[in-house]
């Protein structure tokens, strides 16, 4: 999850309204101040094993989940290159984090 930018910062930033919100990212979330209804978990998208412990950890701190936001993804922002001078290895890195990675995600969800 992006912290510092887009849908998923909204959500976080909403805590206020009472909503339970587990954050998941691959590196340490600092960038928010503490809230009891904030629960954040490290862990890799293209991770069957490491998706399925995050969304454990979301159930066991703030029990069952209602809403499931998987908008994580990928991209090389190290250069300002144009799409289509992106290398192959590259575009299946980014294809194979960010696009099927959702199933793990709602079958952890619905399990």
């Amino acid at each position: 999850m992006c912290l510092r930018e887009g849908i998923s910062h909204t959500y976080v930033l909403s805590l206020d309204q009472g909503c339970k919100v587990t954050a998941h990212d691959i590196r340490p979330i600092t960038s928010l101040p503490p809230s009891p209804n904030l629960f954040t978990v490290r862990g890799d998208i293209s991770s069957e094993s490491s998706i399925k412990s995050c969304i454990a950890s979301a159930k066991q701190h703030h029990g069952p989940i209602n809403i499931l936001i998987a908008n994580a993804g990928v991209t090389d922002e190290s250069n300002p290159y144009p799409i289509w001078k992106i290398s192959l290895d590259l575009w299946e890195k980014t294809y194979n984090t960010n696009i099927p990675w959702h199933f793990p995600h709602n079958e952890a969800f619905f399990a």
